[in-house]
């Protein structure tokens, strides 16, 4: 997360920037949606379950200057970032962990209509000499999502290497084949305007307007075995908002 990528953007600092900027966003559109930040893979420690490696750098609140201004600082002072938090070399960090902690900064909030993880990595197979920890994770992952809480993956680009959304994520986050911006929403990007415009779309929801349904082979009453067709769904991908 710390070494430059190929267009010499550090990857750790444009995940700052682009939650920093979704942040000035809703305290203007937004501000009474509900954000909490969390390190993990760090040596400091602040969250509720004493996890190894996780630092909550807000718990869930609504968005405000104060946080806004403290990312902002740890991208203009990035030098000084290791010495406040601290780097876990250790390739083995328990991804349950950061995975259990997000879960529990969502039980302060009960009544939010929708609850979703945004997840920022360059590392596209943690845990990998670790199965056990790896499925305890796949497990953790379902269970979150059973309390009806959204995980997202936004991969970043580390310098030399592919990140291989099939080794692991698949079964972690969720996955919708028709978010596209002109390559899949699993490859990962290397540019801070790539981030920040992938991170907007995730931030509404897509509902349908309405269905219909496409005869591929000509005027057929429903229910006719020799009726060939497809079902459509109608979405607004772009809309003006209010606000």
């Amino acid at each position: 997360m710390f070494v430059a990528n190929e267009t010499g953007e550090i990857p750790f600092v444009i995940a700052m920037k682009c939650i920093s900027a979704v942040l000035a966003d809703k305290i203007i559109s937004a501000p009474n949606d509900l954000v909490a930040v969390s390190l993990f893979g760090c040596l400091a420690e602040q969250n509720h379950n004493k996890f190894a490696g996780i630092f909550n750098m807000q718990e869930l609140d609504m968005p405000g200057a104060s946080l806004i201004m403290d990312l902002d600082k740890h991208v203009l002072l990035l030098d000084k970032f290791e010495d406040t938090f601290g780097i876990m070399r250790d390739p083995e960090f328990r991804m349950v962990d950061a995975l259990w902690n997000c879960s529990t900064l969502f039980q302060s909030a009960q009544k939010v209509g929708t609850k979703r993880i945004f997840l920022f990595t360059t590392e596209d197979n943690p845990n990998a000499s670790d199965e056990h920890l790896q499925n305890q994770a796949i497990q953790r992952a379902k269970d979150i999502k059973e309390l009806d809480i959204g995980i997202e993956l936004f991969p970043l680009k580390k310098l030399g290497e592919e990140f291989d959304f099939s080794k692991y994520y698949q079964a972690v986050v969720n996955f919708d084949e028709d978010d596209f911006d002109g390559v899949l929403l699993t490859d990962p990007t290397s540019r801070y305007d790539t981030l920040l415009n992938r991170v907007r779309m995730k931030e509404f929801k897509k509902r349908s307007l309405g269905h219909l349904t496409l005869s591929l082979n000509g005027d057929h009453k429903p229910g006719d075995p020799d009726a060939l067709a497809i079902g459509l769904a109608i979405y607004n991908r772009i809309q003006t908002t209010n606000r």
